[in-house]
């Protein structure tokens, strides 16, 4: 009888090629796959457990305390609910985030988003991981579109970010083997492209590349095709911008997300996120003049150690004046391991809640995902 696994996601979407990888190798070693979505924002049913599979793999995600806290509350429930004898694996971003923590409630083998090769040690398979490629469909985008990973990690230290922990140091996928891979798309028949990463504004910087010579290579590229681009932090846009336009003017662009986090000049500063946020604002008014249709996407930090909400008046002006299609608001949380954690100012959570309901008062439906440290995730 042939072995069953079943792959449980609640880590986010930037895992989900690495998570198609682990899928082909153990299909390939033998086993039934199954994949159940639960998340960072959602919560994993009893009845979503696999009552039959022989290993259930676990990606977490820990960002902030609200996406760890349901990390840590789905863990204790797979390992209620899984069979008897079972063997549960835990990797994601939990694992070298917030590992003593994880420790307490679980006992079994764990590792983080760079190390999926310990599936080799851990279940001795037939084939090893490196056998196997990571396709290019993920759950979150569906079977029309193709995703390229064009690196992993990130190049940035910012002060409250926990996830570099876990990903480690920027490593980008060559220019040309971006563009073989495009290449292999559109020749499949793929018309819509992602480009994903961890910090994808920053790809390159390790190889003496850029993000816009790589989109300068694909602007230039024939053929009818769309590219959505994601995580690119405001400090960033200035230096892509021209081509981001040009992609806007070919009507080659129907997506972009834009990490903010604030715009207030003095929070970017202790973010270690500082930029010009008026020349942004303008850029993303002229790129919304030239193609209304653009989804414009962002995440906000609420409640960030010292800030005023004055402050964070700034923030959501400038979420106005774009009309973002999504915000994403995060109340600040503090994680283990990262600078902010030890500023001064601290905000209790209840005034970071008080934060974060002015910006849904404020914002309205453009909010669309919402996480308060102590309450949980909201979405709309």
């Amino acid at each position: 009888m042939a072995k069953t696994a079943q792959i449980i996601v609640k880590s986010c979407n930037r895992r989900d090629l690495e998570l198609n990888q682990v899928k082909n190798f153990l299909i390939g070693n033998g086993y039934e796959v199954e994949e159940v979505e639960a998340r960072q924002f959602l919560e994993l049913g009893e009845s979503q457990i696999s009552k039959n599979a022989d290993l259930i793999l676990f990606s977490t995600c820990a960002f902030s305390s609200v996406t760890e806290d349901s990390a840590i509350r789905d863990l204790q429930l797979v390992q209620r609910a899984k069979k008897s004898g079972a063997q549960v694996l835990v990797c994601g971003c939990l694992p070298n985030i917030n590992p003593e923590r994880l420790g307490n409630i679980f006992k079994g083998p764990k590792f983080g988003p760079r190390s999926y090769e310990s599936l080799n040690e851990i279940l001795r398979p037939g084939r090893p991981y490196e056998a196997f490629s990571h396709g290019n469909e993920t759950l979150t985008y569906g079977k029309d579109t193709f995703v390229i990973q064009i690196h992993e990690g990130c190049p940035r230290n910012c002060s409250y970010c926990a996830i570099k922990l876990s990903v480690g140091k920027l490593r980008s996928m060559p220019i040309d083997a971006v563009i073989i891979e495009f290449q292999r798309g559109l020749a499949s028949g793929y018309k819509k492209f992602l480009l994903l990463g961890d910090c994808s504004g920053g790809y390159g910087l390790d190889r003496n590349e850029s993000l816009e010579d790589l989109l300068r290579r694909i602007a230039r590229i024939e053929g009818e095709f769309s590219l959505s681009l994601t995580d690119i932090a405001c400090f960033y846009l200035p230096s892509s911008y021209e081509v981001i336009k040009l992609l806007t003017v070919q009507k080659r662009l129907p997506y972009l997300y834009i990490a903010t986090q604030s715009a207030n000049p003095r929070i970017l500063q202790l973010m270690r996120r500082s930029a010009d946020m008026t020349a942004v604002k303008n850029m993303l008014l002229e790129l919304r003049a030239i193609d209304p249709r653009l989804e414009l996407v962002t995440s906000i930090i609420a409640g960030f150690p010292s800030e005023t909400v004055e402050e964070l008046n700034d923030t959501i002006e400038f979420c106005q004046a774009i009309q973002f299609n999504q915000v994403f608001c995060h109340g600040y949380s503090a994680r283990p391991g990262v600078e902010s954690t030890h500023f001064s100012g601290q905000l209790s959570d209840l005034e970071i809640q008080e934060r974060c309901n002015l910006v849904k008062s404020r914002l309205g439906r453009m909010v669309s995902i919402m996480t308060i440290p102590g309450v949980g995730a909201f979405t709309a």
